[in-house]
Protein backbone atom coordinates (compact mmCIF):
# COMPACT_ATOMS: atom_id res chain seq x y z
CA UNK A 1 0.00 0.00 0.00
CA UNK A 2 1.20 3.49 -0.84
CA UNK A 3 -0.22 6.30 1.31
CA UNK A 4 0.44 9.99 0.74
CA UNK A 5 0.81 11.30 4.27
CA UNK A 6 2.43 14.52 3.10
CA UNK A 7 1.27 18.07 2.51
CA UNK A 8 1.69 17.93 -1.29
CA UNK A 9 -0.23 15.93 -3.87
CA UNK A 10 1.81 13.09 -5.41
CA UNK A 11 1.24 13.38 -9.14
CA UNK A 12 1.94 10.37 -11.38
CA UNK A 13 3.46 8.19 -8.70
CA UNK A 14 6.20 5.72 -9.65
CA UNK A 15 7.48 3.01 -7.33
CA UNK A 16 10.61 0.93 -7.86
CA UNK A 17 10.63 -2.57 -6.40
CA UNK A 18 14.03 -4.26 -6.30
CA UNK A 19 13.78 -8.01 -6.10
CA UNK A 20 16.52 -10.39 -4.95
CA UNK A 21 15.70 -13.70 -6.62
CA UNK A 22 14.57 -14.75 -10.09
CA UNK A 23 11.05 -13.29 -9.76
CA UNK A 24 8.53 -13.43 -12.57
CA UNK A 25 5.49 -11.18 -12.14
CA UNK A 26 2.34 -12.40 -13.87
CA UNK A 27 -0.14 -9.74 -12.71
CA UNK A 28 -0.67 -6.75 -10.44
CA UNK A 29 -3.76 -4.83 -9.38
CA UNK A 30 -3.62 -1.14 -8.52
CA UNK A 31 -0.48 -0.61 -10.60
CA UNK A 32 0.95 -1.21 -14.07
CA UNK A 33 4.54 -2.13 -14.93
CA UNK A 34 6.55 0.57 -16.66
CA UNK A 35 9.14 -1.96 -17.87
CA UNK A 36 7.01 -4.13 -20.18
CA UNK A 37 4.08 -6.51 -20.31
CA UNK A 38 3.19 -9.59 -18.26
CA UNK A 39 4.73 -11.99 -17.66
CA UNK A 40 7.50 -9.69 -16.52
CA UNK A 41 11.03 -10.74 -15.56
CA UNK A 42 11.60 -8.68 -12.41
CA UNK A 43 14.86 -10.27 -11.27
CA UNK A 44 16.64 -6.91 -11.59
CA UNK A 45 13.72 -4.96 -10.17
CA UNK A 46 10.85 -3.20 -11.88
CA UNK A 47 9.00 0.10 -11.74
CA UNK A 48 5.24 0.34 -11.27
CA UNK A 49 3.04 3.33 -12.05
CA UNK A 50 -0.43 4.13 -10.80
CA UNK A 51 -3.26 2.40 -12.58
CA UNK A 52 -6.02 3.40 -12.25
CA UNK A 53 -5.13 5.72 -9.33
CA UNK A 54 -2.24 7.72 -10.87
CA UNK A 55 -2.28 10.67 -8.44
CA UNK A 56 -2.46 10.59 -4.65
CA UNK A 57 -4.07 13.62 -3.03
CA UNK A 58 -3.34 14.82 0.51
CA UNK A 59 -5.27 14.12 3.70
CA UNK A 60 -5.72 17.87 4.08
CA UNK A 61 -7.69 18.29 0.86
CA UNK A 62 -9.66 15.03 1.19
CA UNK A 63 -10.39 14.86 4.93
CA UNK A 64 -8.33 11.66 5.12
CA UNK A 65 -10.27 9.77 2.42
CA UNK A 66 -8.08 6.69 1.84
CA UNK A 67 -9.57 6.11 -1.62
CA UNK A 68 -7.97 9.39 -2.73
CA UNK A 69 -4.71 9.42 -0.72
CA UNK A 70 -3.65 5.78 -1.12
CA UNK A 71 -3.49 2.83 -3.44
CA UNK A 72 -3.24 -0.86 -2.69
CA UNK A 73 -1.07 -3.01 -4.95
CA UNK A 74 -1.42 -6.78 -5.10
CA UNK A 75 1.34 -8.55 -7.02
CA UNK A 76 1.09 -12.15 -8.23
CA UNK A 77 4.16 -14.00 -9.41
CA UNK A 78 6.65 -16.75 -8.82
CA UNK A 79 10.37 -17.22 -8.27
CA UNK A 80 12.88 -19.82 -9.37
CA UNK A 81 16.02 -21.46 -8.03
CA UNK A 82 15.62 -20.79 -4.31
CA UNK A 83 14.94 -22.96 -1.27
CA UNK A 84 11.33 -23.59 -0.26
CA UNK A 85 11.87 -21.66 2.97
CA UNK A 86 12.71 -18.39 1.16
CA UNK A 87 10.13 -15.61 1.49
CA UNK A 88 9.73 -13.62 -1.75
CA UNK A 89 10.14 -10.22 -0.16
CA UNK A 90 11.50 -7.25 -2.11
CA UNK A 91 15.00 -5.99 -1.41
CA UNK A 92 14.07 -2.35 -2.15
CA UNK A 93 10.85 -0.33 -2.19
CA UNK A 94 10.99 3.36 -3.03
CA UNK A 95 9.15 6.15 -4.77
CA UNK A 96 11.23 7.47 -7.65
CA UNK A 97 9.27 10.66 -8.31
CA UNK A 98 11.43 13.79 -8.45
CA UNK A 99 11.47 15.60 -5.11
CA UNK A 100 10.24 12.62 -3.06
CA UNK A 101 12.48 10.70 -0.69
CA UNK A 102 11.72 7.45 1.05
CA UNK A 103 13.76 6.45 4.07
CA UNK A 104 15.52 3.09 3.88
CA UNK A 105 13.51 0.19 5.24
CA UNK A 106 14.51 -1.08 8.65
CA UNK A 107 14.13 -4.61 9.86
CA UNK A 108 13.19 -5.26 13.45
CA UNK A 109 13.54 -8.53 15.27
Amino acid sequence: MIVNAGKEELMGWQMFIGFRHKELIVSATGAAPMDGDYPLDASNGTTFIGSPNTDLKTSIETAGDFTQISTNIEITGTLFGVAKSVMPMPKTLKLINDGWECPAAKRKG
